[in-house]
């Protein structure tokens, strides 16, 4: 013992995630034991995650039961789902039998089925009825992420009573800083913090003391709208009510985190023209990478033959006027640049519900007013550009300034319009992302470009 203690001195200065590194390679088990459980838990993480999966599985196998638990608990699905896969039966199912009735869904929703099958006959029948309850509501739900480890009271009790209970029956829930208060058939009446029940008189009746009307959502509200709640109030935790308004489970602060982290990942990934999947970068092969952007490179590779069906159909001009191909790019740049300006600030804007479909019409107007401004100072600097620094003809100069007026208005109003009119008819806002505006930007600004030539040049 004296020898381990000697070494555990010996790797004080340098990190924990050297010192297990060092004592993986020496394959000295008794000091990696005894670094790992004197470790905290963010050093465990930090250093974990850099290890390979069999080094992943002996690091958990030398911690202690509720360390590992733990540590198991706090990983992402995906680093999860690994290690499960990696694990024995039995070692999968102490595991999946310590998790949160909420975090043991998620993961199994992550699971080939027949490994969930074996799972869930594991479970006791009180476990295995929770679990099959949560996974029979829909994804992406409150019902489904909700955990129904929870303190309820009862609003005819006194505050001695209650704070009885809470001894009692409190001890493996989820949060107790949050009180629920419901009547006999568990329909919610109120709410009450662990820090009002303390400095009430004893003999204060909860329902004297209780917050009424408490924000709720129902089971099969969007998780979105839970998360947006619990931000928007700075709430722990909110209650999930069924149709009848009973009690069935809650939803707290580290569900949020994770919400927040699964949607903002996949309107990221919608908006880059990417699938989007529940995976860590490092977690994903090559193939996974390739089915998730291939099929969103065809089909933008396939619209843009329109712009070039654009190009070919002047090509007449084009001989004419040589120097109308040299503002091709830029001004297709221009729009696209322009459409996802107001595209990424609209999407953003909604998903934090800053603005609404019914608001459409006074930011189409916004946007007109700012593409406005943002078009006659570039079509200036352009035509000074072209005409004084390029020697460019001053009526090829005026067609390519004007063209750029009309590119950022028409862009700007398509990129703020589209994501409210998908929302409108039930898509989501991010896939009309910056990629899709680009687009179709790209094809007005030519068919604008094209037709002002003809009018100006004659030809």
């Amino acid at each position: 013992m004296d020898n381990v203690n000697e070494k555990i001195d010996e790797v004080n200065a340098v990190t924990v995630n050297e010192s297990v590194v060092l004592n993986l390679k020496l394959r000295d088990i008794v000091a990696l034991k005894q670094i790992l459980n004197n470790a905290s838990e963010l050093d465990l993480l930090n250093t974990i995650h850099d290890l390979s999966n069999e080094n992943q599985v002996l690091i958990y196998r030398l911690l202690s039961k509720d360390k590992a638990l733990s540590l198991f608990e706090h990983l992402d699905t995906a680093d999860q789902e690994k290690l499960i896969h990696s694990f024995t039966d039995e070692a999968a199912i102490e595991i999946i039998t310590g998790l949160e009735p909420d975090d043991r869904v998620r993961l199994l929703d992550e699971l080939p089925a027949a490994v969930v099958k074996r799972m869930l006959a594991a479970l006791s029948p009180s476990e295995r009825e929770v679990t099959n309850l949560l996974m029979g509501y829909e994804e992406k739900t409150a019902g489904r992420i909700m955990t129904p480890e929870y303190v309820r009271l009862l609003k005819i009790m006194t505050v001695a009573e209650a704070i009885d209970r809470i001894k009692k029956t409190a001890k493996d829930k989820e949060t107790i800083y949050t009180l629920y208060i419901t009547d006999d058939s568990r329909r919610l009446d109120g709410v009450l913090s662990l820090r009002d029940l303390l400095f009430a008189d004893p003999n204060d009746k909860i329902e004297d003391i209780m917050v009424t009307n408490p924000a709720k959502v129902s089971t099969d509200d969007d998780q979105e709208e839970a998360a947006r709640l619990l931000q928007k109030l700075g709430l722990l935790s909110v209650p999930v009510v069924d149709k009848e308004n009973r009690l069935v489970g809650i939803i707290t602060v580290d569900d949020v985190i994770d919400i927040i982290k699964e949607e903002t990942t996949e309107d990221f990934a919608k908006m880059a023209a990417i699938t989007p999947v529940n995976k860590p970068y490092n977690s994903m092969s090559i193939m996974d990478i390739v089915k998730a952007r291939s099929p969103w490179l065809l089909i933008l590779m396939i619209s843009a033959t329109f712009t070039h069906m654009i190009i070919e159909s002047f090509e007449g001009a084009l001989e004419i006027y040589p120097v109308l191909y040299a503002a091709i790019p830029m001004l297709m740049d221009t729009a696209g640049n322009a459409g996802a300006q107001s595209s990424t600030t609209i999407v953003r804007a909604m998903s934090l519900h800053e603005v609404r479909l019914r608001n459409l019409f006074s930011i189409i107007w916004k946007e007109i007013r700012v593409s406005v401004i943002c078009g006659v100072i570039l079509a200036i600097v352009n035509f000074g550009r072209m005409y004084l620094l390029s020697g460019t003809s001053p009526e090829v100069a005026v067609v390519v300034s004007i063209t750029l007026v009309l590119t950022v208005f028409v862009a700007k109003t398509i990129g703020s319009a589209l994501p409210m009119l998908a929302e409108r008819v039930k898509l989501d806002p991010a896939v009309m992302s910056s990629t899709v505006v680009t687009t179709i930007a790209d094809v007005l600004a030519l068919i604008v470009y094209f037709h002002i030539a003809r009018v100006l040049l004659g030809i």
